[in-house]
């Protein structure tokens, strides 16, 4: 079975019910897909590395106002200093609709680390 056709399959049983948790790496990045009651919760690891300082800080925050300024996205701080970005999608949703849903939030991720090198 092909990379694709297995990543649709495992889509379709989240959208189906049949799991509630897909995590796989797409284009070098790791993406998860958690069900949950009434939507979904998609988020990738941005592969970034934060300095703790208010300049990093600073230039992360502008360029999530860049990159969510027309998408329902936002970023979340894990608890090893790790930068994701996410974005919930509410219930029903084809695996169609999830495969396009995944696909923008991994284009969003490249937009983030070509803009950071350059922010």
């Amino acid at each position: 079975m092909s990379g694709y056709e297995a990543f649709s399959k495992s889509i379709t049983e989240i959208s189906e019910g049949q799991t509630t948790d897909v995590v796989k790496s797409i284009d070098g990045y790791e993406i998860n897909l958690r069900s949950m009651a009434h939507g979904y919760y998609l988020y990738g690891l941005i592969p970034v590395t934060l300095k703790n300082s208010e300049e990093d800080f600073q230039r992360h925050l502008k360029i999530s106002m860049i990159c969510f300024n027309n998408y329902d996205g936002s970023i979340a701080l894990g608890s090893d200093n790790t930068l994701y970005a996410s974005v919930y999608l509410p219930k029903p949703r084809s695996t169609e609709d999830l495969m396009s849903d995944i696909e923008s939030l991994v284009n969003m991720i490249d937009v983030w680390v070509e803009m950071e090198k350059s922010v």
